[in-house]
């Protein structure tokens, strides 16, 4: 590959990443609230001498985790397109998506600045 062509994969691959990092964020603190509003007993539990209600970041947990996992997907589909595998990467994407996509990136930087100096 040329230079040239190294870059924009990797600016086309930053704009997807930062796009699904966006949306992840926004949608990790919108569908708890849609989901409440709908579904206003979702975090109650009746217990026999009252009731007791979670928090709300235990929904936004659960959804944040979730979210994490479709960016795994994303990130380990561009690892096989790329011939580059990192599992440490993916594990780290879903316990913080923005330090996985962060370490994906650099270390595909790496990997292509490597490949580049031995040509």
């Amino acid at each position: 590959m040329k230079d040239n062509e190294i870059q924009n994969s990797m600016i086309e691959l930053i704009k997807k990443y930062v796009i699904l990092l966006v949306v992840t964020i926004v949608l990790t603190t919108l569908i708890p609230f849609i989901l409440l509003s709908i579904f206003p007993q979702m975090l109650t539990t009746n217990l026999p001498n009252g009731s007791y209600t979670f928090g709300i970041g235990y929904l936004k947990n659960i959804m944040r985790y979730l979210l994490n996992v479709i960016i795994i997907v994303f990130m380990y589909r561009d690892m096989q397109n790329l011939k580059f595998k990192s599992i440490a990467v993916l594990i780290l994407t879903f316990f913080s998506s923005l330090s996985g996509i962060i370490f994906f990136l650099f270390l595909l930087y790496e990997k292509h600045k490597i490949v580049t100096n031995e040509k």
